[in-house]
């Protein structure tokens, strides 16, 4: 039998209402902190959102999506910053990291790990890098469409190399002044290139294609060709290399400067390289473009151009109405080839004028006799691969493939390459979509942007005058009545 003082526990246990909610309180505490923590812990693991906008502009697109499904391996994304903070990536960016667990972001900050910045290929605030494992890639502006494109070209399989002409007074790659290449490799590196230089001697050797459409070849040892900016003559051996390299489906880009002496520097006219680019559709004119004599141009020297409408074409596609610079450019004129199909990329202002010579020392030159523009500036340039049949190819299969279309682009200046120019503007985004252009690499994905749908409630006078009169009478007198109501009612 219980005792009598363990009746009077019970009985106070049971009767004491104090105790009992204190009870009540811890476990209702408890139960609220084990609610909070797996709710918090199910959104950490389980991040998901919802678009409720009419265009779905805060999702990514089912492109976007499938290419993050079928990674095959972590990839990480980092956003560089510096004053401008990491907020104008975030949304963008996070939105990836949702695609999948595959995907890692991070935001660093260029300021306090330059380091980090020097070796992803990084010179300006504001790029993406995307990394998987050695390889790099950069995506040319923070946008949907680059960031997808850059995704692919990380997973693609195969090296890619960019060989650059050296030896015939070309900048070179490894000078870090104004008039240097420099940071020509460390462009290239941000895309997964490698940069190979090649000299006069060697240049028919490494511009030999030993790749053909009717046998698994390696690929030829160059990807792309850069000829940028030759102070001398090439030899006919070389020149002739660069047109078998080019017409066996393989391709290049000429960043040929105007003849002539500026600074101290003379250049040549280069006649068999310039018979090449004719036989394809591009004639090099030996003029010097001058800038129109207003104050907006005239701010980046009379010498230098500023462009900032662009033909359609794939190279120019991500450049919208943004500015590029060319000091001391040279104008092209397209002309009538069967070889080839050019497409002009860019044309100076209409302002600008042409003048065959800079005039001698202390002379000036009358510009109101000058021609004006607009001047074709660049161009893209595809080889026709129909020919007639020949009787060697009588013998090959009916089946195979015919071989590649070689391309070329001409931009009649290479100073906006050099390292004085590369981070100016947009040039080193219009250098990076040229190469990756003539790669092939321009149609890896195509992502229309999507544009903000329109709310907008279209209300007749007379609405608009009830909803006026609504705000500045009837809502106070609502206000009013409804406190006469509770005064009335508490008397």
């Amino acid at each position: 039998m219980p005792t009598g003082n363990g009746s009077i526990l019970d009985r106070y246990w049971r009767e004491s209402r104090q105790n009992r909610y204190g009870v009540y309180l811890v476990v209702y505490v408890v139960v609220v902190l084990l609610l909070l923590g797996g709710v918090n812990y199910l959104t950490n693991r389980f991040n998901k959102s919802y678009d409720s906008t009419a265009t779905h502009r805060l999702t990514l697109s089912d492109q976007s999506r499938k290419v993050a499904e079928a990674l095959p391996g972590d990839i990480s994304m980092r956003y560089f910053y510096s004053t401008g903070g990491a907020e104008p990536a975030k949304e963008l960016l996070s939105r990836y990291a949702e695609l999948s667990g595959k995907i890692h972001v991070d935001y660093v900050d260029m300021d306090q790990k330059p380091l980090e910045a020097r070796a992803a290929g990084v010179t300006a605030a504001g790029e993406v890098v995307l990394s998987m494992g050695p390889r790099l890639e950069r995506a040319s502006m923070l946008s949907e469409e680059e960031i997808t494109r850059a995704m692919i070209r990380l997973t693609r399989e195969g090296s890619r190399t960019v060989c650059v002409m050296q030896g015939s007074g070309e900048p070179s790659l490894e000078t870090r002044e104004a008039d240097g290449f420099s940071n020509l490799p460390v462009l290239l590196k941000a895309s997964s290139y490698e940069i190979r230089p090649v000299n006069l001697a060697d240049a028919t050797a490494a511009l030999q294609s030993t790749a053909t459409p009717q046998a698994n070849a390696e690929q030829p040892t160059c990807s792309v060709l850069i000829v940028a900016g030759p102070r001398t003559d090439y030899p006919s051996p070389v020149v002739a290399a660069i047109r078998n390299y080019v017409e066996a489906g393989n391709a290049a880009l000429f960043l040929l400067d105007p003849p002539g002496v500026v600074q101290g520097l003379s250049t040549a006219a280069n006649d068999e390289l310039a018979k090449l680019l004719a036989g394809w559709g591009v004639e090099l004119q030996k003029n010097w473009l001058i800038a129109p004599r207003d104050l907006a141009s005239l701010r980046f020297g009379p010498l230098t151009i500023a462009v900032t409408g662009y033909d359609s074409h794939p190279i120019t596609s991500t450049l919208g109405s943004n500015l590029t610079l060319f000091p001391e450019a040279r104008s092209l004129r397209i002309v009538d080839s069967k070889s080839a199909t050019v497409t002009p990329l860019f044309s100076s202002p209409a302002d600008a004028m042409a003048t065959d010579s800079l005039g001698a020392e202390g002379k000036e030159i009358d510009l109101s006799k000058l021609p004006k523009g607009p001047f074709v500036m660049a161009v893209a340039g595809t080889l026709n691969t129909s020919s007639p049949p020949q009787a060697a190819d009588a013998a090959k299969p009916a089946d195979a493939k015919a071989p590649p279309a070689g391309r070329f682009v001409v931009v009649g200046n290479s100073r906006w390459a050099q390292n004085g120019s590369l981070g100016q503007y947009e040039n080193r985004n219009l250098l990076a979509n040229s190469i990756n252009w003539l790669a092939a690499e321009e149609d890896l994905i195509s992502i229309p942007p999507k544009s903000p749908s329109e709310a907008t409630l279209v209300l007749t006078p007379l609405q608009l005058r009830i909803l006026n009169l609504s705000a500045i009478f009837l809502i106070p007198l609502l206000v009013v009545a409804a406190g006469v109501l509770v005064w009335l009612r508490r008397r």
